[in-house]
């Protein structure tokens, strides 16, 4: 952002144009039942600068208006993120009771025209942004003070020019995320398309194959889990053995490993070494169902089961076969506090037995597919982020003057904080 004001701009800070900037605390009694207000975290402040209010936990009618008092928010107040993900800022747009915890910073304008949009997008914009995750604490959470929130430099328009810079922020970001909503039905398409590919695979629709018999798992392939050393045990952890959690796997090769440990914790622990090339899987958690080929020797954690090769049965076959089949795997873990796919399951699972000469063609014909899928999800991928480049662009457009024409007639910005500040020694 350049250094040169435009012509009836003025510098001021946010705390110039604000009743009031705060931020709430966190009460002992949320609860997932609907109650009085919702409680607001900084995860429920999107990336999208939209507030989510569907994964709220909620608090009672007298921790709203006696406890938490002071962070009661009100529509068309500013929410700004200080701790964990920084700088995420939306606009209350709600008259339903909410409040919000320390992670999240209110900013409630004077009544003086500004829209709270406007100062959004001033916060949003990149050299904004930027500023504020340089002046973050560098803790175990990066985190925002009050004081640096209520010190930031507003170059501040005309009343009138704000006005056309937020319709024009608005029409500009409202064309730019068309295009992605586009872009994220086409990135569905191509995973329901894999899926289909994987369908007409497994049906024998993409390569002529003779009559295949079906075989349980367990007949084929050897499986085990692995293992924890006890935590806290400095002897067990920070050696030369990887050992891997479910959280690693990604649907392909793993490639490395995240922890290590020592030869002691491997022998006071029930993990394995598995050796390159084992088939993973992930038996629950958030990642369940999701599959990894070893491509170094690695232990593994309880949470994955490891199934190993058989030479007289194709690996990538199999991965393919399991990605499909991932949905009924889940569905069969089903019941508890979370899916839970045991070994039972897996060992249990009916898996197509062709020839290993028809497995090896069946995977060159879903790869030949899969690549192209991949290449499609490429270019989605560049044009989302080609996307979010534009939004900054504009958004530092917007603030150096050059998004909208300026209007000689507009009454100065200065008038404007001059009648502020008038408003505000009244009220002193």
């Amino acid at each position: 952002m350049t250094n040169k004001l435009p012509q009836g701009w003025v510098e001021c800070e946010l705390k110039d144009l604000c009743e009031v900037i705060s931020k709430g605390t966190t009460p002992k009694n949320q609860t997932d039942e609907p109650n009085f207000a919702r409680f607001l975290k900084a995860e429920n402040v999107t990336k999208e600068s939209v507030i989510d209010l569907t994964s709220c936990k909620y608090i009672d009618k007298e921790t709203h208006t006696t406890t938490l008092k002071r962070s009661i928010l009100k529509n068309n107040d500013i929410l700004i993120t200080i701790a964990g993900t920084l700088g995420r800022c939306a606009v209350v747009e709600t008259e339903e009771n909410l409040n919000t915890n320390q992670a999240v910073c209110f900013a409630r304008l004077l009544n003086c025209g500004i829209s709270p949009h406007f100062i959004k997008y001033y916060i949003l914009s990149p050299f904004v942004n930027r500023k504020l995750t340089n002046k973050a604490k560098v803790t175990a959470i990066p985190n925002l003070t009050l004081e640096i929130i209520k010190d930031i430099n507003v170059k501040l328009p005309p009343l009138n020019e704000q006005k056309r810079i937020e319709e024009k922020i608005e029409e500009e970001f409202g064309k730019i995320d068309e295009g992605v909503e586009k872009l994220k039905l086409v990135q569905e398409q191509i995973k329901q398309y894999r899926q289909s590919v994987l369908k007409a695979a497994f049906d024998g629709k993409l390569y002529k194959v003779t009559n295949w018999e079906e075989k349980q798992l367990k007949d084929i392939f050897n499986t085990s889990s692995g293992g924890t050393p006890k935590r806290g045990n400095p002897a067990y952890y920070g050696g030369t053995i990887p050992w891997l959690k479910s959280g690693e796997l990604n649907n392909g090769i793993v490639t490395k490993a995240e922890e290590y440990i020592t030869e002691e914790g491997l022998k006071n622990s029930s993990a394995k070494i598995f050796p390159r090339g084992s088939l993973l899987i992930a038996l629950y958690g958030a990642t369940v169902g999701k599959l990894g080929i070893l491509d170094f020797d690695s232990t593994t954690n309880q949470a994955i089961c490891c199934i190993y090769q058989n030479k007289n049965y194709n690996r990538d076959f199999l991965f393919y076969y399991l990605l499909f089949k991932k949905e009924y795997l889940v569905n069969q873990g089903k019941g508890g506090a979370q899916p839970n796919i045991s070994q039972e399951i897996i060992k249990a699972l009916l898996i197509p037995v062709p020839t290993l000469d028809e497995q090896k063609q069946i995977v060159a014909e879903i790869e030949k597919r899969f690549e192209i899928a991949d290449e499609a999800e490429r270019v989605i991928a560049e044009n989302l982020e080609k996307a979010e480049q534009l939004k900054q662009s504009i958004l530092k457009k917007a603030f150096e003057g050059r998004l909208v024409p300026q209007d000689p007639t507009d009454e100065p910005a200065s008038v404007l904080l001059a009648k502020i500040k008038a408003e505000r020694s009244k009220n002193v």
